[in-house]
């Protein structure tokens, strides 16, 4: 995760570890579970040390499933690692059935 600059809003992630919470969401049950109940420790497992926000900043009411984690996933990478666009404080992204109305709305 990118260092946050108040002049450029939040951080941000850097490919590789992208690529690596993608990977995850999509992939490991666990890692799902510990996403959802605690997102700065899910980001920390995967390396991901930085400015976080508390746990209810990071609540996701249901996410999305591997599947259309998936099908977003070149948009998801991009927004991820785009400094302009969003920071993992912005969670909501993973919500199922929001992901191509939130990416949309970028």
């Amino acid at each position: 995760m990118t260092e946050n600059d108040p002049n450029h809003g939040p951080p941000s992630l850097d490919p590789a570890q992208a690529e690596v919470l993608l990977d995850r969401l999509a992939n490991d049950e666990a890692f799902r579970q510990l996403f959802c109940s605690d997102g700065p420790a899910a980001l920390a497992a995967i390396g991901c040390h930085g400015p976080t926000e508390s746990k209810a900043c990071f609540k996701v009411e249901k996410l999305a499933s591997p599947q259309e984690l998936i099908a977003a996933r070149d948009a998801l990478r991009q927004a991820l690692t785009d400094k302009a666009q969003m920071s993992m404080s912005v969670v909501f992204f993973f919500e199922a059935g929001k992901i191509s109305q939130r990416l949309k709305k970028r």
